[in-house]
């Protein structure tokens, strides 16, 4: 296992050290002496510190001024006119009510 200052738990775990029950959770960060390390050496990894990137300020700092510029709009197709469909010719006699006969 690489030599690290420290050691994070992969899976937790209680097992039994020097006659005591010890007990470890997920994530937990253990120094590299730890005795459980070296008697459980599958159940830790060296713990990797990355270093943050920088972070661009969301807002002008008092008295500062800052431009803004637009992206420009992205170009759109125009969409293409739709033709009219004619309606189909109904089939049969036309409804009518040149026949009925209501009450009186």
């Amino acid at each position: 296992m690489a030599k690290a200052a420290f050691y994070t738990v992969l899976e937790s775990f209680v097992g039994s050290l020097g006659g005591k029950e010890v007990e470890y959770h997920k994530g937990d960060v253990v120094e590299a002496g730890d005795p459980a390390i070296a008697k459980m050496p599958s159940h830790f990894a060296p713990l990797i510190l990355r270093e943050h990137t920088r972070v661009e300020q969301a807002t002008a700092a008092p008295g500062e001024k800052r431009s803004l510029t637009a992206a420009p709009e992205p170009e759109l197709e125009p969409e293409p006119e739709l033709e009219p469909v004619p309606e189909p010719e109904p089939e049969g006699k036309p409804i009518t009510t040149a026949g009925f006969k209501g009450k009186s």
